[in-house]
């Protein structure tokens, strides 16, 4: 049998050496709710939370095409 590292080969690696944190074995991947708990329950920073400021960055053309829409719904509307 082909040794891996360190004497350990393909044969040897059992069960102990999952207890053991063995490196070869593979991980199992966490689930979909152990991500979102673990998102949901994450701490806050509570200094100024509410009040920090969103940045968007835009490219030229998302800018203009934003200009377009604010001036049109900005626009001044007359009723004769």
């Amino acid at each position: 049998m082909e040794e891996i590292k360190d004497g350990v080969t393909l044969d040897n690696v059992g069960c102990d050496a999952a207890v053991a944190g063995n490196e070869y074995l593979p991980v199992k991947p966490e689930s979909f709710w152990a991500n979102f708990k673990a998102f949901w329950l994450q701490e806050v920073e509570q200094d100024n939370f509410w009040f920090k400021p969103i940045v968007v960055t835009t490219t030229p053309k998302q800018a203009e095409t934003l200009g377009k829409i604010k001036a049109f719904w900005l626009q001044e509307i007359k009723w004769k």
